[in-house]
């Protein structure tokens, strides 16, 4: 005899909500620290220290004359903090001395020369490949990531920084807060941080009508073919990954999810006791632990969307597209608490806080609800589609697509394309009984393969 009673719902919802808490946060992969676009005064103090001086660098400023050919010269001025120390007339007195000090002020460059002014060192360097001529422009990449590819620039360097244009050009794109003289011959920059790394500096012919548009395609040559590959093999792979695990894994749970026995309301209700609980626990584990580190303001996040989604079904009914603004809804109100969280209560600067990832990361997992009520609906299309959308936003946040290297972030999301559907099937289940609760009687016992009576 085979019983009739289905299958409880409430252990499913919450089944992998840890799962689904650990993948909201991309791994670090491992790199070594940013370095500095200029040595300048540390690169000097660390001179002397090496042959037993003792000098302090008051303040420092780095010239960068671009030439035609694409070379540049660099002038490094650095001022001491006392003049008439015996460290510096040792540099005075002794230029063998001097030039050893300074060499190596400026990374990927060729000493020229040294002299003391006064009170200040200054150091010439020759750099052969500052730019490189594209398009009839001259671009330079030394404010974009390094040629390791994974290794940043950590600050200037230089108190202040000026890079001059060729005779006859002025600078087209500039590095965002940098200064650009009324005439265009110059860039001037006096802080630089990892929001400004990534950026191209162009060198255009003076009042060129077509100069943005040259800037653009210098910019645009440089880019696209790593911008292709990266967009391909990891953005696209992973979605297409993605898309095939949910397809496999929602229909494979459309059939066990028709059995489930479910009232109206229960399944928002659940949705809502799950916010509650898991808000609840987070919070006490991160007053208590720290649990989730630096990722915290996410995880409370996810736990307050998983009630919003809840608290709209309840109220505004089951249909596909009231699942689908409560899960736009969920993310939108998991990224205000994430990045509220994360400046209010972990101090961090709201320039430092992605919101576009943020949302994406809550945006991918919310949007399985939906996609599991298309797969109730046999709308498989339109399911893969949906949950797909949430993926994707999530891997063109998280791959840097302009970057040469994108270290283990890819291989990541190839895993992550396999694995999270799995994850977040008891969501995908959630979808489809919200749909079950949205079908009329006879259309649900035709689903469930029985006949309507006449």
């Amino acid at each position: 005899m085979v019983s009739s009673r289905r299958p409880s719902l409430p252990t499913v919802i919450g089944l992998a909500l840890a799962l689904l808490l650990a993948t909201s946060v991309l791994p670090a992969t491992a790199a070594p620290p940013p370095e500095s676009l200029c040595g300048c005064g540390d690169a000097v103090e660390s001179g002397v220290d090496q042959h037993g001086l003792a000098l302090t660098a008051a303040s420092s400023t780095a010239t960068v004359r671009v030439h035609e050919n694409a070379s540049a010269t660099w002038v490094v001025r650095v001022r001491v903090a006392d003049a008439d120390s015996p460290a510096m007339d040792r540099l005075r007195a002794n230029a063998t001395l001097r030039d050893d000090v300074v060499d190596g002020a400026v990374r990927d460059t060729r000493f020229r020369s040294s002299a003391v002014d006064g009170d200040t060192l200054v150091a010439r360097f020759h750099d052969p490949s500052f730019a490189e001529r594209s398009t009839g422009v001259l671009r330079s990449t030394a404010f974009t990531n390094h040629h390791e590819g994974y290794l940043r620039l950590a600050g200037l360097g230089a108190d202040e920084l000026t890079v001059v244009a060729p005779e006859g050009m002025a600078v087209g794109w500039s590095v965002p807060g940098s200064t650009v003289a009324d005439d265009g011959r110059s860039m001037t920059l006096t802080s630089l941080d990892e929001r400004d790394v990534g950026h191209f500096v162009t060198f255009v012919p003076r009042d060129a009508p077509l100069a943005p548009l040259q800037s653009l395609v210098a910019v645009g040559g440089f880019v696209a073919p790593t911008l292709l590959r990266n967009v391909g093999l990891f953005v696209l792979l992973s979605s297409g990954l993605f898309a095939a695990s949910v397809g496999a894994v929602g229909t494979s749970l459309s059939w066990p999810a028709d059995r489930l026995g479910t009232e109206g309301g229960t399944v928002p209700t659940l949705l809502v006791g799950a916010g509650v609980v898991t808000t609840a626990a987070a919070l006490v584990g991160i007053a208590g632990v720290g649990l989730f580190g630096a990722s915290a303001g996410t995880a409370l996040g996810l736990c307050l969307g998983l009630g919003t989604l809840g608290v709209a079904c309840l109220r505004l009914g089951r249909s596909f597209r009231v699942t689908v603004a409560a899960a736009v809804s969920a993310a939108l109100l998991g990224t205000a608490v994430g990045v509220g969280w994360a400046v209010l209560f972990q101090g961090v600067q709201p320039g430092f806080v992605s919101v576009p990832t943020t949302f994406a990361v809550l945006l991918s997992v919310f949007a399985l609800v939906p996609a599991g009520h298309a797969f109730a609906r046999r709308q498989r299309l339109l399911a893969v589609g949906t949950a797909a959308v949430g993926f994707l936003a999530l891997a063109l946040a998280a791959v840097p697509v302009t970057a040469p290297s994108v270290g283990l972030t890819g291989v990541f999301l190839w895993v992550l394309g396999v694995a999270f559907p799995l994850l977040g099937s008891p969501l995908l289940v959630a979808g489809m009984l919200l749909a079950r609760d949205d079908t009329p009687a006879d259309e649900a016992e035709r689903a469930d393969g029985t006949a309507v009576a006449d």
